[in-house]
């Protein structure tokens, strides 16, 4: 068992980054750049409070689980750090497009956004996710939320079985253009809920 805690701390911010860019470089890689340049942003743009950590026994971070609630995010792109990284035009740009791909909202105000897992490759197939989900799922309950949303891109069929299993229904699917595939890597995705109340009966 590891343990699970709210949130990481700034000894944890770098493992934090690199966790994310490695989960997701597919999205990242092609608008960023490579991991370094994407794992120097991600640092600055990191909101350790809209997460869940996973840390083996010495308190480093080995799993990362973040939401979006009330407009607030793990991940909050910041223009000024594209412009510090890129110069102004091509810094604006690549920001401009990420917030495209990232920007997924929930339906409604009593639901939460699940903004993806990472965990970190020597750590997979411990149950590290299960005990993730598990934090999340008592902190939805706990806050009032009525379900929880994701969003899982086509190209990761084991995340979608995985969150299908969990009790997750997809509710939309969404293709993106051809444009869209050839820049950020990804033909499309799918939007999926779980209702709270549903979780509980399995």
């Amino acid at each position: 068992m590891y343990t699970i805690k709210k949130g990481f701390d700034e000894f944890n911010r770098q493992r934090a980054a690199k966790l994310y860019s490695e989960a997701f470089e597919r999205k990242f890689s092609k608008v960023v750049g490579n991991r370094e340049v994407v794992e120097g942003l991600l640092e600055q743009c990191m909101d350790s409070q809209f997460c869940f950590g996973a840390y083996n026994e010495n308190n480093q971070l080995v799993g990362l689980m973040g939401f979006h609630v009330d407009n607030q995010a793990l991940i909050k792109l910041k223009i000024s750090s594209f412009i510090k990284s890129f110069g102004a035009i091509r810094g604006i740009y690549k920001a401009s497009l990420l917030q495209l791909l990232f920007n997924h909202k929930s339906d409604n105000a009593k639901q939460l956004l699940m903004n993806g897992v990472a965990i970190e490759s020597t750590y997979r197939g411990r149950g590290i996710g299960s005990q993730l989900f598990e934090a999340l799922f008592t902190f939805v309950k706990a806050e009032g939320y009525e379900s929880i949303k994701l969003h899982v891109i086509d190209e990761n069929p084991r995340a979608k079985a995985l969150y299908e299993r969990l009790g997750f229904v997809q509710k939309k699917h969404e293709k993106l253009p051809r444009w869209a595939t050839d820049l950020f890597g990804v033909s499309g995705f799918s939007a999926m809920v779980l209702p709270i109340g549903e979780k509980e009966k399995k």
